[in-house]
């Protein structure tokens, strides 16, 4: 048997390096959801971008970043309002809607290239835990 005849049953998984404190200017690759491979029903949304400038110790230009929406807590949907909102400064909050949410994870990826900015900073969690924050904004290219 070789080292890698398991290969066929491996699972990929994404993200892994995550936004970290500090103001970003980023280029989106890609939007996606997923379910948890740990805990059924649990689903995410990733948006897996490129760093074009930051100010950040942990990244430089030309990593990418995972920025991941725990879909089960509250204050998911406020926080992929504002992220699509960043996707198109035209773009006003009833424009938003579950159809085009479902649009920018669809394997078309309209999103992909455009160039958003985050502002990343740490808060406390009701239990005390830290807790990276991410606003976007539209950038201004």
């Amino acid at each position: 048997m070789g080292i890698f005849d398991a290969i066929s049953d491996a699972k990929v998984y994404g993200g892994g390096r995550y936004i970290t404190p500090g103001k970003y200017k980023l280029k989106i690759q890609e939007l996606k959801t997923f379910e948890s491979t740990k805990n059924a029903g649990q689903n995410f949304f990733a948006a897996e971008c490129e760093v074009a400038e930051t100010t950040s110790e942990d990244y430089a230009p030309g990593d990418v970043v995972t920025w991941l929406v725990d879909m089960t807590k509250a204050p998911a949907m406020n926080n992929l309002l504002q992220f699509a909102l960043a996707l198109d400064p035209e773009n006003t909050k009833s424009d938003i809607t579950a159809s085009v949410m479902e649009e920018l994870v669809s394997p078309e990826q309209p999103a992909s290239g455009i160039m958003v900015t985050a502002d990343a900073f740490v808060i406390k969690t009701r239990n005390g835990g830290d807790f990276t924050k991410v606003n976007w904004y539209a950038s201004q290219q």
